[in-house]
Order: structure tokens, then C-alpha cells, then sequence
């Protein structure tokens, strides 16, 4: 990368370019860093546990009847869905 800098003339520009999107890259992944660390810590300093965010999610999210009513839709159209086709589609290729 240094070589652009290295050529002169026009690949200057291209050089501070490559140089300014490297340094971005590199402050948010820093950013990124420092602020999982904070949340890691404000999480550990309230004292809870990995027990208590599981029960959390199930009341909030399992048991809501929102959640649930959109999956039971979600589910009851891809078995119709299923169950309409005659086999004629193309089966993707993984």
C-alpha cells in the first residue's frame, strides 16, 4: 500500500483514499470494541446472569402472543405452501 505513495504523481490521491477508508475501518472496529467491553461490564455490575436473561427472553419473547401468532402464521403458510406444489419447481442446489 505504502508503494502508491512510493510512484508519485496521480496515485497520490488513491493512496490517501486507500489510507482514509484503512483508518475508518480501523476506528469502528476500536469503537466497536470499547462499547462491547462497556456493555459487558454495565451487565456484569447489575448482577445478572446468563439464568436471568434466558428467563427474560422467555416471557418477553416465547410467551408473548404476538411472537407466537406470527410464527403459527409463518408455519401454517410454508406447510400450504408445501403441500399446494406438485413437485414441478426446480429444487435449488446447494
Amino acid at each position: 500500500m505504502f508503494k502508491l505513495f512510493a510512484a508519485g504523481g496521480s496515485k497520490i490521491g488513491v493512496g490517501l483514499l486507500v489510507m482514509i477508508v484503512t483508518f475508518s475501518f480501523a476506528v469502528i472496529a476500536l469503537a466497536g470494541g470499547l462499547l462491547l467491553i462497556q456493555v459487558h461490564r454495565l451487565y456484569r455490575q447489575t448482577g445478572a446472569s446468563l439464568e436471568q436473561a434466558q428467563k427474560e427472553f422467555q416471557t418477553a419473547f416465547v410467551n408473548n402472543p404476538t411472537v407466537r401468532g406470527a410464527a403459527r402464521e409463518a408455519a401454517t403458510a410454508g406447510i400450504n405452501e408445501a403441500l399446494r406444489s406438485d413437485g414441478s419447481q426446480q429444487k435449488p442446489i446447494y
